[in-house]
C-alpha cells in the first residue's frame, strides 16, 4: 500500500520487492535473481569449507547432465549461495567461491521445465562415472630439423 509506505516510489513497470524483518532487500526481486532462475544450480549441505583442504591446481568447469534425465544433456552448473560456476577438482571435491565441497554433499537442480523434483542428488557411482577421471594433458609438439629438412 503506497499510502502506508510512502518511501516506497511507483515504478512504469511492475516489480516485485522481497522484503526482509520490513526492510527492503533490493530493488527489483526478479532482476536482482535472475542468474538463480535462468541456471541450473547446486547446493551444498553441509556448507562448502571456506578454506579448501585439498586445493588442486587443476580444475575444470562441472558439466555433467542433470541427475533427473531431464532433455538438457550436459548442463554447466552454479552454486546457489555465490551464484558462481562450480569447478571439479578431480578429487571428488566441488569448487566455488564459497569453498570446497565433497560430491556427496551436493544436490542438483537444472532450469528444465522437465525438473519438478527440487534438487536431487546423484547415485555416487553414477556421479562418479560421469566426472572426469584425469585432468587432460599437456600436448606437447615436438620438431625435428636435419640437414636434409624435417623428418
Amino acid at each position: 500500500n503506497l499510502k502506508i509506505c510512502t518511501q516506497i516510489k511507483c515504478s512504469s513497470y511492475p516489480i516485485i520487492r522481497h522484503y526482509i524483518n520490513g526492510r527492503p532487500d533490493g530493488d527489483d526481486y526478479y532482476e536482482d535473481n535472475k542468474i538463480l532462475f535462468t541456471s541450473n544450480l547446486i547446493k551444498f549441505d553441509p556448507l562448502p569449507s571456506i578454506k579448501p583442504k585439498n586445493n588442486p591446481s587443476e580444475k575444470t568447469k562441472l558439466v555433467i547432465p542433470c541427475p533427473q534425465d531431464c532433455p538438457t544433456i550436459d548442463c554447466n552448473w552454479k552454486c546457489f549461495r555465490c551464484k558462481k560456476d562450480v569447478d571439479y577438482g578431480y578429487n571428488e571435491h566441488l569448487y566455488c567461491e564459497c569453498g570446497e565441497s565433497n560430491i556427496t554433499h551436493s544436490k542438483f537442480k537444472c532450469n528444465s521445465p522437465h525438473h519438478t523434483k527440487g534438487y536431487i542428488s546423484f547415485e555416487l557411482n553414477r556421479l562418479n562415472d560421469l566426472l572426469p577421471s584425469v585432468p587432460p594433458q599437456e600436448e606437447i609438439n615436438i620438431l625435428l630439423l636435419g640437414e636434409t629438412g624435417v623428418g
